[in-house]
């Protein structure tokens, strides 16, 4: 998955994103009759994770997915696999921001989709605990806003990205709406999403 990484477009992100699916492929089968070495796991896991942070293709690839798209969804598979453990998964928000910052336009397939869904999987499989999933969310929004905030007047990057995190919180926000045991988690992106709405005008205590 990290065969020539820094390539953006080209016959290297086809053999990354089918590189992927193997892999997909293969962790599944794992988790459900272990076969692989634990060193091998976590090379793979590793590997699932450093993708994540420095896949740049952004376009249309493959069946209206790309290189990202391919990356999202296969840690999205590792972070399901009993194996994969919280220590890995700490490295969540620095993998995350390394993605958001090689944007260079919007998504154009199903990233925000999939970032939102490791979140879930993070909470579902017990990957991060409440406290610490809170904080790589923390993390990432503070970075984003940092960015916004510091924008040079021609930069637009900074702002796309904002909004694609926005997107992002939005699909987290109906994901973890009746969360028991992430109820931090959940007040904290809800929080989020409600004071975004109100900046773009929505007023909570007008009747529709």
């Amino acid at each position: 998955m990290l065969f020539r990484i820094g390539q953006k477009t080209g016959q290297a992100v086809y053999t990354r994103s089918v590189t992927g699916a193997v892999l997909r492929h293969l962790l599944g089968n794992d988790a459900r009759d272990s076969f692989l070495y634990d060193d091998q796991l976590l090379a793979l896991f590793q590997q699932s994770l450093d993708a994540v942070s420095k896949e740049q293709n952004v376009n249309y690839f493959l069946d209206q997915s790309t290189g990202t798209s391919a990356a999202l969804s296969t840690l999205a598979v590792a972070m399901q696999h009993p194996a994969f453990s919280e220590k890995l998964g700490m490295q969540m928000s620095d993998v995350l921001r390394h993605l958001f910052l090689h944007i260079s336009s919007p998504f154009v397939s199903d990233e925000a989709d999939q970032i939102a869904y490791i979140f879930y999987v993070a909470a579902v499989n017990r990957v991060l605990t409440p406290h610490d999933l809170t904080q790589e969310l923390q993390m990432i929004n503070g970075e984003l806003r940092i960015g916004v905030d510091n924008a040079a007047p021609n930069d637009m990057l900074p702002f796309i990205r904002q909004q694609l995190w926005v997107h992002v919180l939005a699909l987290g926000d109906a994901m973890f709406a009746n969360a028991r045991l992430y109820q931090e988690t959940s007040q904290y992106i809800h929080a989020l999403v409600h004071n975004w709405v109100v900046e773009i005008g929505f007023k909570p205590d007008r009747e529709i």
